[in-house]
């Protein structure tokens, strides 16, 4: 991946002095962090469920959009958000999300892993038809909400106008993108996780928006399920 020939568009060259692009990426923290724990205590740990952690997104979702439309001063700085080289960008990175979850799930397998508790129960306790909306749940609302945090108001902490700094910006996002989802145990599955996360920074960083990250995470989310069917099948 040749940085030096990128260039970055819409939110990725952000105007806003640093100073200001902290507070924002604090406050997106403190709403992407804290968003499910308001969450849990209301509806209790009895009523909980993966229904309600994909609604949580979607609520968290909301709130990051309408601290985006805060940031953005004009409707053009939000419709840059889609970046540039879409289709090209989509067909660069997608066969490589692919390729890392093939090899990583090959790995969990190869080496006599079980499947990881959080996806054997991701589904407990749920009919049919609240299984479908948590499915597209799922789907949708997360990418929107983890792209958001990851690749738009934290990766601005960044000055992305040097090739160290977009690999500091790309490896930093990854490793916290990576202990976010701390509800997986096995090592293969993390690596997943750092993994998924480079490669959506560097959507992120080639693209200057956050459509092609988004689609990426969503077409993660649908490998994921389906390669989880798939070795359940065999259990």
């Amino acid at each position: 991946m040749q940085f030096e020939s990128i260039t970055l568009k819409g939110p990725a060259r952000s105007t806003q002095p640093l100073w200001l692009r902290i507070i924002f990426a604090f406050v997106a923290a403190s709403i992407f962090m804290l968003g499910s724990g308001v969450v849990f205590n209301l509806v209790g740990r009895e009523n909980w469920n993966s229904l309600w952690t994909a609604g949580t997104h979607g609520l968290v979702a909301l709130a990051l959009i309408m601290l985006l439309v805060v940031q953005m001063r004009s409707i053009s700085g939000i419709r840059s958000l889609i970046g540039q080289d879409v289709g090209r960008s989509l067909k660069l990175f997608l066969p490589l999300v692919l390729l890392v979850y093939l090899v990583c799930v090959g790995l969990d397998v190869g080496l006599g892993f079980p499947r990881e508790d959080f996806m054997v129960n991701l589904f407990s306790g749920l009919s049919l038809p609240e299984r479908v909306l948590c499915v597209l749940m799922l789907i949708c609302l997360p990418p929107i909400s983890e792209e958001l945090f990851f690749r738009h108001f934290f990766v601005q902490v960044f000055p992305l106008n040097s090739q160290i700094w977009k690999w500091v910006a790309v490896l930093v996002t990854a490793s916290m993108f990576m202990l976010i989802h701390s509800q997986y145990n096995h090592w293969p599955t993390l690596l997943l996780m750092a993994l998924l996360g480079v490669l959506l920074a560097l959507a992120r960083i080639q693209t200057g928006g956050l459509l092609v990250p988004i689609l990426m995470h969503s077409s993660a989310v649908v490998i994921g399920l389906s390669l989880n069917w798939v070795v359940a099948q065999w259990e």
